[in-house]
């Protein structure tokens, strides 16, 4: 009676760990991220950047010195996944440049190089 015991113990913990190694990096991406920094930002410049990733578009919206920057919606693809470096393939809606987006998820901090190679670190916001 102990070994079936056992035994659905370690079928429950199995299963748990499969559904907890299931959830790729493009999956925690979805959500709203706040900028802790930015390379190459001005010292002194009072900003704020959120970057929200939804399953097409990055809406990207902030305030500089407390007033409201215009809200930008860049549509994606994913390009690569491997372990937790996404490459994301980005158009500028303005401009129609294109460009890539390398992003690196590790629990709810992300660090993402921009088309510009700008260095930022977000930290993922509760929903």
């Amino acid at each position: 009676m102990k070994n079936i015991y056992f035994v659905i113990a370690a079928l429950i913990l199995l299963s748990l760990s499969f559904m907890n190694c299931s959830k790729s990096p493009s999956k925690n991406l979805i959500g709203k991220w706040k900028a802790d920094s930015i390379a190459g930002m001005p010292k002194g410049l009072e900003t704020e950047v959120y970057y929200e990733f939804t399953r097409e578009n990055i809406i990207a919206t902030g305030t500089v010195h407390g007033e409201p920057l215009d809200k930008v919606e860049l549509p994606y693809t994913l390009k690569s996944e491997e372990g937790n470096l996404l490459v994301l393939d980005v158009i500028h809606p303005v401009s129609g440049a294109k460009g890539e987006f390398k992003i690196r998820i590790d629990g709810k901090n992300m660090n993402m190089t921009d088309p510009d190679n700008r260095e930022f670190v977000f930290t993922k916001m509760d929903n």
